[in-house]
């Protein structure tokens, strides 16, 4: 049989701290992740930029077709069109924001490598056809690394544009 035995209060303070660190340690590792999950998806977006919003050409385009067809149930098929794709909808909406309010704070920027980033975005991802790190730095006739530090700070910029103090929260 076993004997219990009491811990001092020096062993449980030490125990409880050890504990706290554990945690603190857990939790700014969390932070960092989610933080880093922000920055994932705003590339996501920027990737796949066109597709979302040719997706949200076809909804407005299915919305429309279905208002105009007397045959169908419309209030279904439009309330279930509606809550499945207005979400893309009204992303696209802020996504589209966010990048015209970065558009304008690298016009107005003091040096030249803030200025730049924008282009980058651009030639990378908004403009048809994509351009790729390599294309970008032979157009804007610099190093393919620069263009990757660039575009780095550019998308880690726009996420703060996007998802706010959130994402300064937990990416620090």
């Amino acid at each position: 049989m076993r004997q219990l035995t009491e811990l001092t209060d020096e062993q449980l303070n030490v125990l409880a701290e050890l504990v706290s660190d554990k945690v603190v340690k857990k939790q700014k590792i969390e932070k960092k992740r989610k933080g880093s999950l922000m920055y994932h998806n705003t590339k996501l977006l920027l990737v796949n930029y066109h597709q979302l919003k040719k997706h949200c050409e076809i909804v407005n385009e299915q919305v429309t077709e279905q208002l105009g067809s007397l045959w169908s149930d419309w209030r279904f098929d439009l309330d279930t069109l509606l809550e499945h794709k207005a979400k893309t909808a009204k992303l696209m909406v802020h996504v589209d924001k966010a990048l015209k309010k970065y558009q304008d704070d690298c016009r107005k920027a003091v040096t030249t490598e803030e200025s730049k980033r924008f282009q980058i975005l651009q030639l990378r991802y908004i403009n048809q056809p994509r351009m790729s790190q390599f294309d970008t730095a032979v157009e804007l006739r610099m190093n393919r690394k620069t263009i990757a530090r660039h575009e780095e700070a550019a998308i880690h910029t726009l996420s703060v544009y996007m998802y706010g103090y959130e994402y300064l929260e937990k990416w620090t």
